[in-house]
């Protein structure tokens, strides 16, 4: 839906620039458009999926502000915030994309995702 969106943007799509002129953001298409595409794939790649979600949810907030200024519902992007930031866990995995945690730090490990202890991956070849 997202990268759909996006592309319609990017490509200048008639009904995306009438819509944007009447918002006076028409020259914020491409802009917005990009943003938006970006935002779409780093949703769908597994390690950045909490970063997306975070990007999408600024989006979308910003299109409520938008179809409010205006005077347009805004039900849709209103449903799509929610299930956006219903899904996953929202608040510790985007601590462990950025490494905001030494949990993160241990999630984002080598050894993590080998299901080995730190240890086992950086010295082998130890003995104890």
């Amino acid at each position: 839906m997202f990268t759909g969106s996006a592309i319609g943007k990017l490509m200048g799509a008639q009904p995306m620039v009438e819509m944007f002129a009447k918002w006076e953001l028409r020259d914020h298409l491409f802009l917005i458009g990009a943003t938006e595409l970006i935002s779409a794939l780093l949703f769908f790649i597994p390690r950045t999926t909490p970063l997306g979600m975070s990007l999408l949810s600024a989006y979308l907030g910003g299109a409520i502000v938008t179809y409010m200024q205006n005077g347009e519902p805004y039900f849709v992007p209103a449903v799509m915030l929610i299930l956006n930031r219903n899904t996953g866990d929202w608040d510790t995995s985007l601590d462990r994309v950025l490494c905001l945690s030494t949990e993160g730090a241990k999630f984002n490990s080598p050894a993590h995702r080998a299901g080995k202890d730190a240890n086992e991956i950086i010295s082998p070849d130890r003995a104890s």
